[in-house]
């Protein structure tokens, strides 16, 4: 049985509904003018005014009495929900269908259309398992099985919650700012909406005119809307668990059965006098009793009081006030629908709300939770950590969670929320055995490092990792570990190695944002030998570690708090070829400190401009080569062919050995390797690291007074070698060296390199090698458009090559890469990708695309014609053919 007002009686009519076998009413809904009924067996009952179609039925204007709608009678319906004129079912398989007024794009149909006699399927949603809908005046809402939220008709307020820019929507739009919140309601309401999360937490946009939204005001101005959901603040402590909206106002329940009001009062609606002047939630007083239930009508309010069984009202609605019922009614401002004593053996099961009429439906027996009364639930690790660990234990069920994580959850994570709700997923993951498994670390932990490096809310991220205990904080840092280690055991030179790399140490930078340093995240795990197994310590840090652990290092995740190594910001560099030296240093010179860390841009006056690496290198090789000249005059060469070094009475003013080490800092931090023949020495002073087992050319001076009169012989033979090198490699170049120093410490950090390098890996890092392999070279090749393996040019390219001296192939290098030095791994790396594009003749020489050692090689039919074009490529392997070319990378 249920009751029924509505704007033609003055009292309530008990009905039961005209279903088949027995059926009872489930759900009600009611519109401006119009109600739908649905009963238990699934079938839908429609009555009111139907003159744009919002009953569901033809040839009909109105209908008195509630009659079946046939065109969902094949169909078992679940859900409804009335807005101001259409109408919203959803079938037991979560498909929607939509009738009525849809002019505005209400209907989410596809197509702004007045008036729709008939339901028709929302397409767009097919494939999505509604669970939830909820009809606004002139927009709708849709809330899917997995979380996602879907709004559609009009936004002239941002009732979608789309943004202000987004026009009205015929079809379904995803509501993306709330992706990742676990969801367990949406409201709609004359032009506002809210969401509310499994923790309580309220979100709301759209039209605040009214206060509806109870957003705070903002430097006392109020807000009058929101285009997109906003956590509302006012209600975050209240402990919600349901929410319901009218026209212009909307009301809440708490956990503790009280209620809680805003917005529109014209009408008396929120509880209290509309002359009264309030702003904000109020509490709903003067109802003797616990509340477990609440609904809004347009200009209304219901409330179940189950402590004392009435059922209230308050404002304009079907009966209320006008004509109130009862003489023990609360207050003037509630009308009392039902009390206790109206239903002898019957309880109160579900009140309806609307503005064409109200309903009750009614239980016999016992007392019925309502479906909206439940505890708030909070994310407690402790408890997720049992019970991961529970299931987990059990094999078919941890590879189902495996799968699941690895097909559907990793892919759909809320890397775009600005909500800490959503964000608590991810500190979730890291209490599930399964990512730290080390067989896991690529199908799950890299997928995870990714999404973490694509939140776009970096802050709310922080306050997450922040609330995490230390054993929580501790696993995360072990996972990460694990997976490295993993990565480094298994690496190959592919986009995907890198790319998982840079994730992880993505990942390490969000992590050392929050209290954590870097670089003991970094090496946590280089410094306790547990879980390294068998590695070699130097293979861990950094020797022969692929050059972009290197340089993502020191591009983009070396915070030293001064700020991240800007890489996505440009240094710009314009220099002339002919005065390449004097342009650098001058322009090195005015680069403000915080500069230096971002990405250098080189430009070559009528050349080219390009923040390429095959720019950069020539760059560097370049503006090296001349000042390490013996003619130049910085360094001295003790013999010829030895290495460089500073010298005694430098030439030079002290500045220009600061710029130098800028240079060789910038380079490093380029990723460029360069041919600066320092001995080893260099590196352990840099590095502040002492060992004497060194050697070097000795200079007649006195190390000692009238050093020149005592023999060097077995007794005295260790302090002169130390007396040698204290002055070739200190005393005597102190001034300049110190200069050099600095300007190398400006660009990388010296704290940082101690950390990372030991003095050859240091020294590798910064000049590379020459340790070609050019079998290895033909074999890393590629081949495109046209070209392969065994095509004619190809085979004879090859055969050429490799007739060619070193010195030749050092040039082609050149050519190609804009750089004849090798960096870490060089050999695995090193190759050709060979082109032919169609513009191309027999007639034209090579080209080389040097940031990606791509060379576009016309297909020559002899081999006179190859060896010629290979002495082309070696002899123009300075500067760039093409004039005013801005290349890409």
């Amino acid at each position: 049985m249920y009751l029924c007002w509505d704007t033609n009686r003055p009292g309530p009519l008990r009905r039961r509904p005209a279903g088949r076998g027995g059926a009872e009413l489930r759900q009600a809904a009611s519109g401006e003018r119009h109600s739908l009924l649905l009963l238990s067996n699934g079938e839908v009952h429609s009555y009111g005014d139907n003159s744009h179609g919002q009953l569901g039925q033809r040839a009909v204007q109105r209908q008195e009495q509630p009659k079946r709608l046939r065109a969902l009678e094949t169909l078992r319906v679940d859900l409804v929900s009335c807005g101001k004129e259409h109408s919203l079912a959803v079938c037991y398989k979560g498909r929607v269908f939509a009738w009525g007024a849809g002019s505005e794009g209400q209907l989410g149909i596809g197509e702004f259309k007045e008036i729709n006699l008939i339901p028709r399927k929302i397409k767009t949603l097919t494939d999505i398992k509604i669970i939830q809908v909820s009809c606004g005046h002139h927009h709708s809402l849709a809330l899917s099985e997995d979380g996602r939220l879907f709004a559609w008709g009009s936004n002239s307020h941002g009732q979608l919650g789309l943004g202000k820019e987004c026009p009205s929507q015929a079809s379904p739009q995803r509501v993306r700012s709330l992706d990742g919140i676990p969801l367990t309601q949406v409201a709609a309401g004359g032009a506002h909406s809210f969401a509310l999360s499994l923790s309580g937490d309220s979100f709301g946009w759209g039209s605040n005119r009214e206060g509806q939204l109870a957003l705070l005001r903002k430097k006392n101005v109020p807000v009058v809307q929101s285009s997109k959901p906003r956590s509302v603040g006012a209600l975050k402590n209240l402990g919600v668990v349901y929410i319901s909206c009218g026209y212009e106002h909307t009301a809440v329940l708490t956990q503790t059965g009280k209620v809680f009001t805003f917005g529109g009062n014209s009408y008396g609606q929120l509880g209290y006098s509309p002359t009264a002047e309030k702003e904000g939630p109020q509490l709903l007083e003067g109802i003797d009793g616990l509340v477990s239930q609440i609904d809004c009508g347009s200009y209304h309010t219901l409330a179940y009081v189950y402590t004392t069984g009435k059922v209230v009202s308050f404002g304009r609605g079907p009966c209320c006030k006008s004509s109130p019922i009862h003489p023990e009614a609360p207050t003037e401002n509630f009308t009392c629908l039902i009390s206790a004593d109206d239903l002898v053996d019957f309880e109160v099961k579900h009140i309806f709300a609307g503005t064409h009429a109200n309903f009750v439906t009614t239980c016999q027996v016992f007392i019925i939770l309502s479906k909206y009364y439940f505890p708030s639930v909070h994310v407690c690790f402790v408890f997720c950590l049992d019970t991961f660990e529970k299931l987990t234990k059990t094999e078919w069920i941890s590879l189902m969670i495996t799968t699941c994580l690895r097909d559907n959850l990793l892919r759909a994570l809320p890397c775009c929320s600005s909500h800490q709700e959503a964000l608590l997923v991810f500190l979730l993951l890291l209490e599930c055995p399964v990512m730290h498994d080390s067989r896991n670390w690529w199908s799950l932990v890299v997928p995870f490092a990714k999404a973490v490096c694509k939140i776009r809310k970096s802050q709310v991220l922080k306050q997450c990792l922040a609330s995490l205990q230390e054993s929580s904080f501790n696993k995360m840092i072990q996972m990460l570990k694990t997976a490295i280690i993993s990565q480094l055991y298994q690496w190959t030179e592919t986009s995907q190695s890198y790319c998982s790399l840079k994730a992880f140490l993505g990942m390490m930078k969000e992590v050392h944002k929050v209290s954590v340093p870097l670089r003991e995240c970094i090496y946590h795990f280089t410094q306790n030998p547990s879980g390294l197994g068998q590695l070699d310590k130097h293979f861990v840090v950094f020797y022969e570690i692929p050059k972009i652990f290197l340089s993502l290092l020191f591009r983009e995740y070396l915070d030293q708090g001064q700020g991240i190594l800007q890489f996505n910001q440009p240094l710009p560099f314009k220099v002339r070829r002919s005065h390449l030296v004097e342009d650098a240093l001058r322009q090195l010179n005015q680069v403000e400190d915080t500069n230096l860390c971002k990405g250098l841009v080189i430009e070559f006056t009528k050349e080219i401009r390009s923040p390429g690496y095959g720019v950069i290198a020539e760059f560097f090789y370049y503006i090296f080569e001349e000042m390490t000249k013996t003619e130049y005059g910085m360094f001295i060469y003790p013999e010829e062919g030895s290495y460089m070094w500073f010298p005694v009475s430098p030439v030079f003013e002290k500045k220009r050995y600061f710029l130098f080490g800028i240079l060789c800092g910038l380079s490093l931090n380029n990723s460029n390797v360069a041919n600066l023949p320092f001995p080893l020495f260099l590196s352990y002073l840099v590095l502040n690291i002492f060992w004497l087992q060194i050697h070097w050319d000795k200079k007649d001076v006195d190390l000692i007074p009238n050093g020149i009169s005592v023999p060097v012989d077995q007794s005295n033979k260790k302090e002169y070698v130390s007396a040698c090198i204290d002055y070739i490699f200190d005393i005597s170049v102190e001034a300049v060296y110190e200069e050099f120093q600095r300007g190398f410490y400006k660009v990388c950090d010296k704290e940082i390199l101690v950390k990372l390098f030991q003095p050859e890996e240091l020294m590798a890092a910064v000049v590379g090698n020459t340790d070609y392999d050019w079998k290895q070279f033909e074999e890393n090749s590629q081949y495109d458009q046209e070209y392969h393996k065994s095509h004619p040019t190809i085979l004879m390219f090859w055969k050429a090559f490799h007739k060619l001296t070193l010195e030749e192939k050092r040039k082609f290098l050149f050519f190609l890469r804009g750089n004849d030095r090798l960096p870490l791994r060089g050999k695995q790396q090193m190759g050709i990708t060979f082109r032919c594009p169609e513009t191309f003749r027999e007639t034209d020489y090579p080209r080389a695309l040097t940031c990606h050692n791509i060379l576009d090689f016309p297909k020559y039919s002899t081999m006179e014609k190859v060896e010629e074009a290979l002495q082309v490529a070696i002899n123009s392997n300075r500067g760039f053919a093409s004039v005013q070319v801005t290349e890409q990378q």
